[in-house]
Order: structure tokens, then sequence, then C-alpha cells
């Protein structure tokens, strides 16, 4: 009985809570979040070039070498089956 009643309240909850959602006006939500949007970009600490730049070689050097390492298990995969015979 009691358990009735506590889905009878969730479920007038979640009504309640979704004609409020849907009362306020669309335009205006979609400026607050561009202007709050705008507001979070101005906040960020951008890195400084210099930083940046060094970050930059940091990944590529680090993705030539990954690009390495593939190609030489591939390679290796490769001759493994073609020295078992395998096609």
């Amino acid at each position: 009985m009691e358990e009735n009643k506590e889905i009878k309240n969730s479920k007038s909850f979640s009504k309640k809570k979704s004609k409020t959602l849907n009362d306020s006006n669309a335009s205006d939500t979609k400026v607050y979040v561009f202007r709050n949007f705008i507001k979070e970009l101005k906040r960020i600490r951008w890195p400084i070039e210099k930083k940046h730049n060094k970050n930059f070689v940091y990944i590529f050097i680090f993705i030539i070498i990954l690009t390495g390492f593939f190609a030489l298990i591939s390679f290796g995969a490769s001759q493994i089956i073609d020295l078992i015979g395998a096609k």
C-alpha cells in the first residue's frame, strides 16, 4: 500500500518538474547558454605559445615512434606468416 503512494508521489513530482522545464522560453535559454559559453572561454588559462609549441613537438615525436612501433609489429607478423607458409 505504501509502495503505491510512493510511486504516485514520484510520478506527480516528475510531471511537475517537466511542466516547469517546458514553460521556459527557448530563445532566452539559448541566449544564456551562449553567454555562459563565452564566459567560460574567457576564464580558461590558455598555454603560452612556447609551451604550446613544445607540447606539439612532444606529441609529434610520440606519434612517429608509435607509428614505427606498429609498422615493425606488422612487418614482423607478416614475415612470420610468410615463414610458416600460410596465406
